[in-house]
């Protein structure tokens, strides 16, 4: 195992190594630590001091200083596409962060709006609105910005979780005034008893999944220091949102910037044809955000499964849902090339682990698949491309996309169509516990609204076509969250790709050695309840073939036209003999029960069926538009 994926597994198993007076320490949930593992860290122990000692003194050469107060400053590549996609209809309110939050217990409300004031001191993110000047959008940074915890109440309504829903719906689409600010609402909703909402909405621009759990962390920590009766003193951070805009942009003017450029311009994505899936509908000629969502649960013994290949194979638990989904998608695709999208959390510099802001990044994930390659050799690809493409996490997609020259399109990614989110943030982790708080339990709103596992979710922002986020609740049961576009796929398509992916899973888990060609995407059992059981004869009778039914018509009007289109046209007497000669063709080339029909639609498919079913066969008809 080499060095990078003994840091990889650790980190799967929330274990960090870290460098502590020339020693090596491990921190975090060591008890998970494997035998196994623990015995690679112990081999590879001179090789890990080695490289953490180098990477020290990249982090200390690598330092990110303040700049100087202006009245405006320059955007992030991030924010720039952000500020472009609040330009479209729909685009800023699809570019919210909504959370929710069930409080059990007595909550001081004068307290808890304190709490927030002093976040939002702290983070000049928080108090940062977006203007434009000589055409180009800049961010400022206000001193102050108006801020008030609303509050309401429920009580006595007739259906209080509906009411909530209601109430979560409408911050949730909130259109923020990104000019004037501010870029957070808060809202305390009052249940009855000691029951409590606590819904939050920040728009991306500011924010991104790392800095909510931060934000939430931070508030219940000085909530509780007040609620005590002791005095806050928060430490000033070293650097701010602005001084990590100005260091990046120096960044990408260097020599990182070109060997970043250089290395995505070598990937060719340009090349690769977008990911056809099977759509319900055709794609509106804008992207429309219109969305649902449907969550798949993992079994602990699939969880536990998947672990244990992950170790297995010296990979993290990122790359083997990666290897899983790209997979599913070619075998549904039939394309040998594809892109998936994925977040990045950004925050490769230790000084950014403690802000809130948008640092997150998007990059392409490129896969190429061959018929007969091992699923371990496919993965073991996979990872190793994962760690050189992290290696340029900081470049921004935008750069990307304008590197390797593709063209961007209204209606759907420039990229890619399908994103995979791998939760690593605060709170998807598991790493902030947010039940305990001082007088009060916190869990998320979705357990009180839906009684626990939350399986579908209407009237969600879709910014992809599909989107898929590998996370756990909070008590820790592992899950898929499919995010689809309700204007492209209906529930049961989705339903079905939700299977189709279970079934690749275990498959692959079940025998990991299997070629690519020997995965199949639907059960036999499914398989043979949709040949047989779905396919039953409506009704019992006379039954005769569509060629006797046809041999009278061709026999006594032989010279009549039977089949026209806008071209052509055919008698029934050159129909007849078409086929006949497609009939000899096939029983002189194939002994196949099945034969494939590739034809657009015209006068010419109707010989080619006749022929097929003359030689005593099943026609299989493709669509041309198909890959």
């Amino acid at each position: 195992m080499s060095t990078l994926e003994i840091i990889a597994s650790l980190r799967e198993i929330g274990v960090v190594p870290r460098l502590q007076d020339g020693n090596l320490k491990l921190v975090g949930k060591t008890a998970a630590l494997s035998a196994e593992l623990l015995a690679a860290v112990r081999d590879g122990k001179a090789k890990l001091l080695a490289f953490l000692e180098e990477s020290q003194a990249d982090t200390r050469q690598e330092q990110i200083t303040p700049i100087t107060q202006q009245a405006h400053y320059p955007l992030t590549p991030s924010q720039r596409r952000m500020w472009v996609l609040s330009q479209f209809d729909g685009g800023n309110q699809a570019y919210n962060i909504g959370n929710g939050f069930y409080l059990q217990g007595e909550v001081n409300a004068t307290v808890l709006e304190e709490a927030f004031r002093v976040c939002i001191a702290k983070h000049e993110s928080l108090r940062t609105t977006f203007a434009e000047v000589a055409d180009e959008p800049v961010q400022v940074v206000h001193d102050e910005l108006p801020f008030a915890l609303e509050q309401t109440t429920l009580v006595g309504s007739a259906d209080v979780k509906a009411a909530l829903r209601q109430e979560y719906s409408a911050l949730y689409h909130h259109q923020f005034n990104l000019e004037q600010g501010p870029l957070m609402q808060v809202k305390l909703i009052h249940l009855g008893g000691e029951s409590h909402a606590l819904l939050f909405n920040m728009h991306h621009i500011i924010s991104d999944g790392w800095s909510v759990g931060l934000l939430v962390q931070e508030v219940m920590g000085y909530y509780r220091e007040k609620c005590l009766g002791n005095s806050i003193t928060t430490q000033a951070l070293s650097i701010q949102y602005k001084d990590y805009a100005a260091w990046l942009a120096e960044k990408f003017d260097g020599s990182f910037g070109q060997k970043a450029k250089a290395y995505w311009q070598g990937k060719q994505l340009e090349g690769v044809e977008p990911l056809v899936l099977p759509y319900d509908r055709p794609r509106p000629q804008q992207t429309t955000f219109a969305g649902a969502s449907t969550r798949m649960y993992l079994s602990p013994s699939q969880k536990e499964a998947l672990d244990q290949l992950a170790r297995q194979q010296h990979t993290t638990l990122f790359n083997l849902y990666r290897a899983l989904l790209s997979l599913t998608l070619h075998k549904v695709s039939g394309q040998d090339q594809l892109i998936l999208g994925t977040p990045i959390a950004g925050r490769s510099v230790m000084q950014l682990h403690d802000q809130i802001g948008l640092y997150v990044n998007t990059l392409p994930l490129y896969s190429q698949i061959t018929s007969a390659t091992p699923f371990t050799a496919y993965l073991k690809e996979l990872s190793r491309d994962s760690l050189d493409t992290f290696n340029y996490q900081d470049y921004p997609l935008d750069r990307i996309i304008e590197d390797v020259g593709v063209a961007r399109d209204a209606s759907r990614g420039a990229l890619f169509d399908v994103m995979m989110v791998v939760q690593n943030t605060a709170l998807g982790d598991g790493s902030i516990d947010i039940k305990k708080q001082h007088g009060f339990e916190m869990s998320y709103l979705y357990e009180y609204l839906e009684g626990g596992q939350k399986v579908d979710k209407e009237d969600v922002s879709a910014k992809f076509d599909m989107a898929l986020e590998f996370s756990q609740d909070i008590e820790g049961r592992p899950y898929v969250e499919w995010e689809y576009n309700t204007d492209l796929f209906d529930k049961a398509t989705i339903q079905r790709l939700q299977r189709a992916f279970g079934f690749v899973m275990q498959q692959v888990l079940d025998q990991p050695e299997l070629s690519v060609d020997e995965v199949m995407l639907i059960d036999p059992k499914e398989q043979d309840t949709i040949l047989h059981v779905f396919n039953q004869p409506i009704g019992e009778g006379e039954t005769h073939s569509l060629v006797h039914l046809l041999q009278p018509a061709i026999a006594k009007h032989a010279d009549r036209v039977a089949v026209r289109d806008a071209h052509n046209a055919l008698t029934y007497g050159e129909l007849w003999q078409q086929a006949q000669g497609y009939a000899q063709a096939i029983l002189q080339s194939t002994e196949a029960p099945r034969v494939g029909i590739y034809m657009q639609r015209s006068v010419e498919i109707l010989p080619a069926i006749l022929g097929v079913l003359l030689a005593g066969k099943t026609y299989v008809p493709i669509d041309v538009k198909y890959p």
